[in-house]
């Protein structure tokens, strides 16, 4: 019979520690080694038994050994990790995969224990979540000590993601976020992205660390800028960083609309930051990747931000950023404060001839703001200076060909020649003719446009067949079609009536006199226009000038010479006469006087009538003095002059 002896019991087991703190391994970041800043920590792995004798803690084990080493996901609590053929985790020495947290399967680590029994080792776990690891050993039988399995499993710890990566549909990719090969803007002439107010859809990625992206060890993808224009030169890649797939599978799921986002301005420096808006959030994020749809109100370059804020409430923030997102453009066009201004008589403020050449009094005026595409469209403020691309070109307007209500003796619209301007629309109180404001609007003023009714005879204006009409108040309609800069068009059919002036049909008239060779004779020379079917005295025309040089003369004398001027010229209430000196006795005969209306000189091509009654508008008159005692024909018994 054996006698009872004493049981020994020996406390063995593994033990985790973190800065030589037992189960206090903190917060990490994603596929970051737990060696690595910011919030590095030594992390190591102790065999120990308890002295039967002493009490004291001693080493198990020392030197080399295969350690069976594993990790648990606790919240999720079942990962979500796809083989990707990335490491999962990283226990330091070339082990990993994926891992079946599931059952807790072990991975063999080697690790050196020394000769105190304790291995030092650096995590790299590369997904998100809360985790907890788990160690065993299986040590042979040895003297005293029996075949045993040495177990220990370390404390929850919260491994966030490195960032949340902005990812843009079409060509503006993750890779494209600050410069470098961009297809984003850095400057007013930037590639186009979308309209002020326009919806945008952002992905949001949680990704993993890499060293190249955190070359200051602070936890944050690296970023270089602003610069003096508010433009980063580089920043992090992010576009190769693996998904943490589990972010989102969380007991209490992390969904799109915990993630705040927000705006700084890039460009143009000082001006406004406009509104960033979040239109709609994606249901949930699916294997780390989620989606908002944003729009910013304003023009110009944004910086966008993105942060969650204490991940499983382990006081650990999550960041995002995408630098120089834009060129945001104006969505549109808009007119206001239409001025419709007023047309300027030719001759002071009474009367225009038709086939007489007149234009503004009052130039018409509007102002244009530049638009964004929200529901209720807003100015975009920054559409100034360098940022906007408005021109003088800018601006289509319609080209008047008759007016609006007048017609002519064959009942139909009488004609209109219209002059535009070169620029057609300008501010000539701003330099370079743009009426920029300053805070997206301007203020623009049309051009010197010129009009003249009838038609284009190749020197001018001329007076058409059916405009013998009685006076009338011009109607005349410019709308301005579109409003174009290059980059944004509108459509805006917008109509300016100027108010208008008097028109009046009008002719110059000259008569035949005759008179003793010895007293000088007055040829009655005078402007008249058509009213109630007849022509009589315009006598608001102070206007009309016939120069003496303007005047040719035909001297059938006997003898002698007559020296001819005009009397009145501007006219006085309509007349202007020629004065013809006397000869002097004995000289008779005639003088025909012609003035000149057409093109050269005083030329007065609107006061030309069809005196041939060839059926244009394209003669002046003729007078005819006659010096000495006329007889008369001596057959003739009456004789009356017609007078058109």
């Amino acid at each position: 019979e054996l006698e009872n002896s004493a049981l020994a019991f020996s406390d063995t087991g593994l033990r985790f520690y973190a800065d030589s703190s037992y189960n206090s391994i903190g917060k990490q970041i994603a596929g970051k080694p737990s060696s690595t800043a910011p919030d590095d920590q030594t992390l190591t792995l102790r065999a120990v038994q308890t002295n039967t004798d002493t009490g004291a803690c001693e080493a198990r084990i020392t030197n080399t050994q295969t350690v069976q080493m594993a990790y648990e996901c606790v919240d999720p609590s079942s990962c979500k990790l796809s083989d990707n053929g990335a490491t999962i985790v990283d226990f330091g020495s070339g082990s990993g995969g994926d891992l079946d947290d599931v059952s807790v399967s072990y991975d063999n680590v080697q690790l050196d224990f020394g000769t105190n029994g304790t291995a030092t080792w650096a995590l790299a776990y590369a997904d998100a979540g809360q985790i907890r690891l788990h160690a065993q050993l299986s040590i042979a039988a040895s003297g005293d000590d029996p075949a045993v399995t040495l177990a220990g499993t370390s404390n929850d710890f919260v491994v966030r993601p490195f960032a949340l990566m902005f990812d843009f549909a079409g060509d503006r990719a993750a890779t494209d976020i600050c410069n470098g090969t961009t297809s984003f803007a850095d400057d007013q002439n930037g590639s186009v992205f979308v309209d002020a107010g326009q919806d945008f859809s952002a992905t949001l990625k949680a990704v993993v660390w890499e060293s190249a992206d955190d070359a200051d060890n602070d936890g944050e993808p690296d970023a270089t800028g602003p610069d003096a224009n508010g433009i980063y030169a580089s920043c992090a890649d992010l576009s190769d960083n693996d998904a943490t797939e589990n972010f989102g599978a969380e007991t209490t799921a992390i969904v799109p609309s915990d993630v705040g986002v927000n705006r700084d301005l890039g460009a143009p420096v000082g001006g406004s930051s406009g509104t960033l808006s979040v239109s709609s959030n994606g249901g949930a994020f699916t294997n780390g990747i989620g989606s908002k749809d944003l729009n910013w109100s304003e023009v110009g370059i944004v910086h966008l931000s993105a942060s969650l804020s204490d991940y499983l409430e382990a006081g650990v923030d999550i960041p995002g950023a995408a630098y120089n997102v834009g060129r945001f453009i104006p969505a549109s066009f808009e007119v206001s404060s239409v001025n419709h201004g007023f047309l300027q008589d030719s001759c002071g403020v009474d009367f225009t001839y038709l086939g007489e050449t007149f234009g503004y009094l009052t130039n018409p005026t509007f102002v244009v703001s530049a638009k964004n595409a929200l529901p209720t469209p807003g100015t975009t403020v920054n559409y100034t200076g360098p940022w906007s691309k408005l021109t003088t070109g800018s601006f289509a307007l319609s080209t008047v060909s008759q007016d609006t209500t007048a017609v002519g003796t064959d009942a139909n619209p009488l004609d209109i020649l219209h002059t535009p301007a070169t620029p057609r629309v300008s501010d000539p109180t701003v330099s370079g003719a743009s009426g920029d404001v300053g805070d997206g609007t301007f203020n623009m003023t049309f051009g010197a446009d010129q009009f003249c009714y009838g038609a284009d005879a190749g020197a001018g204006c001329v007076k058409q067949s059916n405009s013998v009409v009685d006076e009338f108040t011009a109607d005349i309609d410019i709308t301005l079609l579109t409003i174009d800069d290059g980059e944004v068009s509108s459509t805006v059919n917008q109509n300016f009536s100027p108010a208008g002036n008097t028109l009046r049909f009008g002719r110059l008239v000259m008569a035949n006199v005759y008179g003793s060779e010895l007293i000088d004779l007055t040829m009655p020379m005078r402007a008249e226009y058509y009213s109630g079917g007849q022509f009589v005295v315009n006598a608001e025309d102070v206007c009309t000038q016939v120069a003496d040089g303007n005047l040719s003369v035909t001297n059938s004398l006997s003898g002698g010479s007559s020296t001819v001027t005009v009397v009145a010229s501007p006219a006085a209430g309509g007349v202007l006469d020629v004065n013809l000196t006397a000869p002097g006795a004995g000289n008779t005969g005639d003088v025909v006087v012609n003035p000149d209306l057409g093109t050269t000189g005083a030329a007065r091509r609107w006061l030309l009538f069809d005196w041939d009654g060839g059926g244009s508008f394209d003669d002046a008159p003729t007078g005819t003095a006659t010096f000495g005692i006329y007889k008369g024909n001596e057959r003739l018994i009456y004789m009356r002059e017609s007078v058109q």
